[in-house]
């Protein structure tokens, strides 16, 4: 079939030592991230800034390419490390939005529009703090660092953007909650 081995995503069969299609179209770079149950999630982005998302089965099959409805993107999204199962990206007007998991199924929760972060540059990154609130960092076209975080646990209301004490950050934003529960932000400057 048309896409098959044109930009369609690809993953390495171990046991069977060779690649396996899962099909799809994609325009950049593949997102992977772990689900709570700690299967296998990937994000993908299509020609037309639509987002797609499919989840790995415990038996290593996959339930097929599901798409979020609601944005078209700029780039492939950002996602909470540590099956925190949390996503962050730009649209295509420059604002910022978030979704996260949904309940068992492997469903997304709409996405929702975070506060305006003025001059956004593009990359973000989103994790879970040590309260189990989602807290996103962005950057501004200077360079600039910010955060906002919800106010309360599977909240929609988040504060507005606060610069950070950092770096003139060049991109490549990227966060994680440590061992010790504390966030840390990585960026390249």
């Amino acid at each position: 079939a048309a896409g098959e081995n044109n930009d369609a995503v690809n993953m390495w069969d171990d046991r069977r030592h060779r690649w396996n299609s899962l099909g799809g179209r994609t325009a950049g770079p593949l997102v992977s991230f772990a689900y709570p149950d700690a299967t296998v999630g990937i994000f993908a982005r299509d020609t037309l800034g639509g987002l797609w998302v499919n989840k790995q089965n415990s038996d290593g099959s996959w339930k097929g390419w599901q798409a979020m409805a609601g944005l078209r993107v700029t780039r492939s999204p950002a996602v909470a490390p540590n099956g925190d199962a949390a996503a962050i990206d730009m649209g295509n007007e420059g604002l910022y939005y978030w979704t996260a998991l949904n309940g068992i199924d492997s469903g997304w929760s709409p996405w929702q529009a975070l506060p305006t972060l003025p001059h956004a540059r593009g990359n973000a990154a989103i994790a879970k703090t040590p309260d189990d609130r989602f807290v996103a960092f962005a950057a501004d076209q200077a360079g600039h660092v910010y955060m906002s975080a919800q106010r309360r646990q599977q909240a929609s209301d988040w504060t507005n953007w606060q610069r950070v004490p950092s770096p003139v950050s060049d991109g490549g934003l990227a966060a994680i909650r440590n061992s010790q529960g504390q966030v840390e932000l990585y960026l390249r400057d």
